[in-house]
């Protein structure tokens, strides 16, 4: 349950590629090429979660990351890392993703539906990440999931 708790962090983290309601809230240039960095970011972790590469992970998520599943359980990158090795998915869409930025911090929110590769149901997301840009780099510090009820 664990592992597929911190693997669902990371496909949401890591679905924007999938996205195609992609809201880059800023109309200064520079912060766009922030949001598309952002956006970047998060295909390479895509793919790498598809090879079941953990090493974009590790270049990509600082090592004190609080990342918070949607059933609250906290979890370090280590456990991150380790479950992207293993955990299989069989389909990730999201939706209404934004992303906002405020200097050195950014703030990507979005919904997710995942579906794991031996699950029955899929399950329903929302999903807030925050990202800060050190030493010219922009990393994950944090992330925090809710399951969404169904309707």
């Amino acid at each position: 349950m664990r592992n597929k708790t911190v693997f669902s962090s990371a496909i949401s983290v890591l679905g924007l590629l999938f996205c195609g309601h992609i809201v880059m809230s800023q109309s200064n240039p520079a912060e766009t090429s922030v949001s598309k960095e952002l956006i970047q970011i998060e295909q390479n972790l895509v793919t790498a979660l598809l090879q079941n590469n953990p090493i974009p992970f590790e270049a990509n998520i600082v090592k004190t990351a609080t990342i918070t599943g949607p059933d609250g359980v906290v979890m370090t990158r280590e456990e991150l890392v380790n479950a992207v090795k293993s955990v299989k998915y069989t389909s990730i869409d999201l939706k209404d993703v934004k992303v906002k930025i405020y200097g050195e911090v950014a703030i990507v929110t979005y919904q997710s539906t995942e579906q794991l590769k031996d699950a029955t149901e899929a399950t329903k997301n929302r999903w807030t990440d925050t990202f800060v840009k050190s030493d010219g780099k922009w990393q994950i510090v944090a992330m925090h999931g809710s399951t969404l009820a169904e309707p």
